[in-house]
């Protein structure tokens, strides 16, 4: 035989650690011993605990368990979704090509959507029949759980992680532990934090059971403590049982918050593809004639200034009625009508009970103008506007097809929400505690409640051009409300 050169005898080098329980030796690469953790997978989740306390780990792990296996989101759906907004977006590998804003905006459509799911009224009722057999938990846990694990798959999907495999659901549930401030395991006698397990996992998926099944046990026996107490303080905030809506919105928002900061921090650790080669030409607009009128409705001895907009010539799908300062109302008005967007803008805001009575008579004052569906105006609110739009909201009659609120104010106390109702914070409003937003309280069929934050202000809409695509978070918002006015239903 042949002498062995210096590289091929350094590469038959290996590093070992002796673990301290099982005394075998592990290589240097395996952060923990895993014959320790295979038996650690196998113990039971809380083994110095009552017999009652152990069977409801039991049974809230085989819950989280199977909201895993069947919770998740079809990858084809969260593609379909993206490349609404981004070009040659064909598998979620090409996801990783689009700027950290455009991942964390996609991810808040899943958090808001599971929101709504997790505030309705009967949020149990539309669940999989396979959560039934979990009955030793409060069917509206069980619920809870479902809806966290389904929402973090679409945020998973959004920054790129699949959740169709196995390491791809353990991930997931790192993820899950982590949104509920479980933040390290003890697994093969060392303690890890979840992202390095996750970046463990990216790199040696062959560890996938072990770590499932010490996290699976780990967790379940975790959140059964606080259970046991009456009030999982630390997870959701339950009396007599029962989760209100408003815990479920407010555990879902540090689910969703707190689940981004887990993918976007193992983000680095993937690869990104090469976007495909392609020239672009640049658009012409068509040019848009807009019909504007300066009206005035009459109504028990009281006069409003009406600013109507309509272009001419279009098919109007939608008539959106403006509430705001009068000079931004009457821009955005017209930002309305250059969308193919009919408008009425207001020239002053009145009280609430004026607007209710304003809003009741606009439908038949309108008969005269084009337009598929007068009798279902949609609302634009802006600044002190949103504020009396949301303070009118449950009451407005006919409801509203759609809102969208610039910077309301806080209410004071809940809004009931029947319609879809998109909310756009910019600038200091973006930055301010936003714990008001638990007074949404969707209800209904169409109850949906949609959260934005941007920077800047929404009267800087008013002085720019906004013919190309969007550029910032700014621009976004806008595009965002022409989709809110136009989606059918």
């Amino acid at each position: 035989m042949g002498n062995m050169t210096a590289s091929e005898s350094q590469e038959q080098v290996f590093y070992l650690w002796e673990c301290p329980k099982c005394g075998i030796a592990n290589q240097s690469n395996l952060i923990f011993c895993p014959n320790c953790a295979f038996n650690e997978g196998l113990a039971e989740p809380a083994p110095n605990s009552p017999e009652k306390i152990s069977k409801i780990a039991e049974a809230l792990g085989g819950a989280i368990d199977w909201s895993l296996k069947h919770g998740q989101l079809k990858s084809a759906d969260v593609l379909a979704h993206a490349a609404r907004r981004n070009r040659d977006i064909h598998s979620l590998a090409d996801l990783r090509r689009l700027s950290p804003t455009a991942l964390d905006r996609l991810a808040d459509s899943y958090l808001n959507f599971n929101r709504l799911g997790a505030t309705g009224a009967g949020f149990t009722a539309g669940l999989p029949g396979g959560l039934a057999a979990f009955a030793t938990i409060p069917a509206d846990i069980t619920a809870l759980v479902y809806f966290a694990l389904h929402c973090l798959s679409g945020i998973s999907q959004s920054y790129s992680f699949e959740t169709a495999t196995e390491t791809g659901q353990t991930l997931q549930l790192l993820a899950f532990a982590y949104s509920c401030k479980f933040e390290t395991l003890v697994i093969g006698q060392r303690r890890l934090e979840n992202v390095q397990l996750a970046a463990d996992l990216l790199q040696n998926p062959e560890h996938t059971r072990l770590v499932k099944a010490c996290l699976l046990k780990q967790l379940a026996a975790f959140l059964t403590v606080d259970f046991a107490k009456t009030s999982w303080a630390t997870f959701l905030p339950v009396v007599g049982g029962v989760v209100n809506g408003v815990d479920n919105f407010w555990f879902l928002g540090e689910t969703g918050k707190r689940g981004k900061q887990f993918y976007r921090a193992l983000r680095p650790l993937l690869p990104v593809p090469p976007g495909p080669a392609r020239s672009i030409a640049p658009a012409t607009p068509a040019p848009v004639t807009l019909e504007v009128r300066e009206e005035t409705l009459e109504l028990t001895g009281q006069s409003f200034g009406l600013y109507v907009v309509s272009p001419v010539g279009e098919d109007l799908a939608a008539w959106v009625v403006v509430v705001g300062e009068k000079a931004a109302a009457a821009q955005f008005a017209e930002r309305l009508g250059l969308a193919g967007i009919g408008a009425v803008a207001l020239d002053a805001t009145p009280g609430v009970e004026d607007f209710k009575g304003v809003w009741a008579a606009l439908p038949g004052f309108l008969e005269n103008f084009p337009g598929e569906n007068i009798e279902e105006l949609s609302l634009l609110g802006l600044g002190a506007g949103a504020a009396l739009a949301l303070e009118a909201l449950p009451d407005l009659r006919p409801q509203p097809g759609s809102a969208v609120l610039y910077d309301p104010a806080p209410p004071v106390k809940p809004v009931r929400v029947e319609r879809p109702l998109l909310v756009q914070l910019g600038g200091e409003a973006s930055g301010q505690d936003t714990g008001w937003l638990h007074y949404l309280q969707p209800t209904g069929e169409k109850g949906l409640i949609s959260i934005n934050t941007f920077d800047g202000s929404f009267e800087d809409l008013t002085g720019r051009p906004l013919s190309g695509p969007p550029q910032t978070g700014l621009e976004w918002s806008w595009k965002d409300a022409l989709d809110w006015f136009r989606r059918p239903g």
